[in-house]
């Protein structure tokens, strides 16, 4: 455990006839990240010299764990949710659908006999859609997923996505549409995307897109909060936090610092969040079959890889909020965040994450964060200045129903948007969207 004087709160879609791909060096540039030391060879690769594998099983999965590991560490997109310690454990303890895991390979270039190199994995699953005359299928997401962009070797990434698109137009994958949801809508990975659609002419639509929080440090955390609050917020916060340390007790700020004290911390958060409203709503990793164990288990797989950043914000003998971060490939993932509600007139929440402003600025592994929060977060909107978009792309091969369902789809999402509207209206309840949480939330 690390403690630290507080820092906080410084002073003041048309269908068209399909045609043949254009050769991969007909594609526009794409610069990729080097892949030391085969960087060349990867480059040089032709998509018909990569092959599909496609898994079902948890264990046959587990056994290709540093092949898997070593491709999210050189992934196009970092996206630790589809990492070996948090799939497995997804998989074991949240996840009863059938999923099905397609792994892109090429023979290793380092030429040594029977060896392979894991360039592409690409989790998909089974949407049922009652009533649709079409398969839907879709990039997997487990309940604590919070990015779906699949996991693509830079060095390879135009072959690997090309790889993927074939084995759909070959029906290798099945017939219907496709759906990836929680894609960056900006990126190389998105390039890749757009430009595999727009060379094969396969219908495709864009379905919601919206932002979300994302923290870019600035030249320090004073700087950054001069940027993100007004002048009479950042006094409210240091009053706020005055008076939490003369009600309660000192304050100070902890960090896990050792892997063997991960499993007291997990329990410490979950039952801090259990006690709160996501307990009373069933919303909770406590409230739900299996959540814990996966908590429990990603927590402590985090902190044996140094994938962990979690604080805790203390007054007194009493742990007031808590926070937990997954970093890692030079940026983060602010995963969940809780607070007892017992001391909830000192926004303890916000404190917490004020502090977590000026930790991310002391570090130098952390360029960026996304906060993995709802569009109107109220908390995070206002702290996080930045946004990034992300997007659910849907598409299909096929020319004949279900290119037309997808045509049809904006039409659908237009009459539900408009009942649900007129069921809020009837109700005389606000939308969703334009509600707000608690400053805390």
């Amino acid at each position: 455990m690390i403690e630290s004087a507080s820092s906080l709160v410084p002073g003041s879609g048309e269908v068209v006839a399909p045609e043949v791909p254009l050769p991969i060096a007909a594609r526009s540039p794409l610069p990729e990240p080097a892949t030391e030391p085969f960087a060349e060879k990867l480059r040089a690769l032709a998509p018909r010299e990569l092959w599909i594998e496609r898994i079902t099983s948890a264990d046959a999965l587990a056994a290709l764990e540093p092949q898997w590991q070593a491709l999210a560490d050189d992934a196009l997109e970092p996206n630790p949710f589809y990492e070996p310690w948090v799939v497995l454990p997804a998989l074991a303890h949240l996840e009863r659908r059938p999923v099905e895991f397609v792994l892109i390979w090429v023979a290793h270039p380092s030429g040594r006999r029977g060896e392979r190199l894991l360039c592409g994995f690409f989790p998909l699953a089974e949407q049922p859609v009652p009533g649709a005359p079409v398969t839907v299928r879709t990039g997997w997401k487990h309940d604590y997923c919070y990015l779906g962009a699949p996991l693509v070797r830079a060095g390879a990434a135009r072959q690997t996505m090309a790889a993927f698109f074939d084995a759909i137009a070959r029906g290798e994958l099945g017939r219907g549409i496709f759906r990836f949801d929680d894609l960056p809508g900006d990126g190389l990975l998105r390039r890749l995307f757009v430009d595999e659609l727009w060379f094969r002419r396969w219908p495709n639509f864009l379905g919601d897109a919206s932002c979300r929080a994302y923290f870019r440090p600035a030249r320090d955390a004073e700087t950054y909060l001069r940027q993100s609050l007004s002048a009479r917020r950042r006094k409210e916060y240091r009053r706020l936090l005055a008076r939490l340390g003369e009600t309660v007790g000192p304050v100070r700020i902890t960090e896990l610092s050792d892997a063997a004290d991960a499993t007291r911390w997990a329990e410490q958060f979950a039952q801090m969040e259990a006690q709160g409203w996501k307990g009373r709503e069933a919303v909770s990793v406590r409230s739900r079959e299996g959540h814990f164990a996966f908590f429990q288990e990603l927590v402590r797989h985090a902190a044996l890889r140094d994938r962990l950043m979690m604080l805790a914000l203390e007054a007194g003998p009493h742990v007031v909020a808590m926070k937990l971060n997954l970093i890692g490939n030079g940026g983060g993932f602010a995963f969940k965040i809780t607070y007892d509600e017992a001391y909830g007139r000192f926004s303890p929440g916000v404190l917490l994450e004020l502090e977590n402003i000026a930790q991310l600025h002391a570090r130098t592994d952390v360029r960026w964060m996304d906060s993995c929060a709802s569009p109107n977060r109220f908390m995070i909107n206002q702290l996080w200045p930045d946004r990034r978009e992300f997007q659910s792309l849907l598409f299909t091969p096929d020319l004949a129903l279900p290119s037309l369902v997808l045509a049809l789809l904006p039409l659908q999402r237009w009459f539900k948007r408009a009942i649900a509207r007129w069921r809020a209206d009837a109700a005389g309840a606000t939308t969703a969207a334009a509600r707000g949480g608690t400053e805390d939330d």
